[in-house]
């Protein structure tokens, strides 16, 4: 009886390249991510970091030194977005992670007292995306690089 031609190359298995090295998280995660060049803030925005942004932006006061100030919590900008409260603090810690505003003033304990976030200009945030080195976002959430460490970045979101 003849074997199968397969088992015939019991051999030559040590030539195979492994599995691991052919479809790496990282090679799958570049190739399926664009990278997409920062021109204007909604490059790295999300649709609705923008609306939050546009909003604050436009709501805000504009400080002595120049600085626009949004006052406001959760609950405001929950009535100005139509996000949830949950929704709004994940859009308000993706903004301060993209450095797109920045907390001006702490929320106290009292019901009056309320945060207040520093929202710079569009072209001063990405002045301040192209001093941290930062040209193309990727990714569903948009996320910030310098083109050099998406694999790295990509394999961090499925770990």
């Amino acid at each position: 009886m003849k074997m199968p031609a397969a088992a015939d190359n019991h051999a030559g298995i040590s030539d195979i390249t492994p599995a691991s090295q052919l479809a790496t998280v990282a090679n799958y995660a570049a190739f399926r991510w664009k990278l997409r060049p920062l021109r204007r803030i909604t490059d790295g925005l999300t649709p609705g970091q923008f609306v939050a942004y546009s909003l604050m932006l436009a709501s805000s006061e504009t400080e002595p030194g120049g600085e626009a100030v949004y006052r406001g919590g959760y609950a405001d900008l929950g009535r100005l977005t139509g996000l949830s409260k949950r929704g709004i603090q994940n859009v308000i810690g993706e903004l301060q992670e993209k450095l797109a505003i920045r907390l001006h003033t702490a929320p106290g304990h009292h019901r009056t007292q309320t945060s207040a976030y520093v929202v710079p200009k569009p072209e001063a945030v990405l002045e301040t995306w192209y001093e941290r080195g930062w040209r193309f976002a990727f990714g569903k959430s948009k996320r910030l690089t310098d083109g050099g460490t998406v694999a790295l970045s990509a394999t961090q979101e499925f770990t």
